[in-house]
């Protein structure tokens, strides 16, 4: 039997559902003390490390219900770097990447996709990152292979690949 429990995220419960109602207004710091004993699963944290979490564990949850994703996420990972267990940053961390990953394949197509260079002239002005990935994009390379090509995370490949789209400098072969 799986146990739901309440927390001021977005009533994301402990197997990494969402539930229909909201945690209520003005109890989140309270909520986020009480929850997060329960949720990392292993001893509890220190007090110090506990009142570092509660802001970002906060920042996280109201983040997520404004549907910022990109933020909830930076969120997540500061509380992982406090607590690497922690479940509800590491469920947080996965819906994010997800969702975030949806968005950026909507912009520039499917991971099959095959790219080329549009704007050559324009690279010389591209931050190292993304020259990198666009000197991976030879006109056969799919999406995924120039993403795996960059030795960037999946998901920082993506973004910067849907700024270059958006840019203008890549485009679909």
């Amino acid at each position: 039997m799986r146990r739901k429990l309440d927390t001021p995220f977005s009533g994301i419960g402990a197997v990494g559902e969402r539930s229909a109602t909201p945690p209520p207004d003005g109890e989140a710091a309270e909520a986020c003390a009480g929850s997060v004993a329960l949720l990392h699963g292993d001893d509890p944290p220190s007090a110090r490390t506990q009142a570092l979490l509660d802001p970002i564990l906060i920042e996280m949850g109201q983040a997520l219900d404004d549907g910022h994703h990109a933020r909830a996420l930076r969120a997540a990972e500061d509380a992982l770097r406090l607590r690497p267990s922690l479940a509800v940053a590491l469920m947080c961390k996965r819906e994010c990447t997800i969702k975030l990953e949806a968005t950026y394949l909507a912009q520039i197509g499917p991971l099959t996709q095959i790219l080329v260079v549009l704007d050559r002239d324009a690279v010389t002005h591209l931050d190292m990152r993304a020259r990198f990935l666009v000197s991976n994009v030879d006109g056969v390379a799919t999406i995924a292979e120039v993403a795996r090509r960059s030795f960037m995370d999946r998901l920082s490949a993506l973004r910067i690949l849907a700024e270059l789209f958006a840019r203008g400098i890549l485009g679909p072969a």
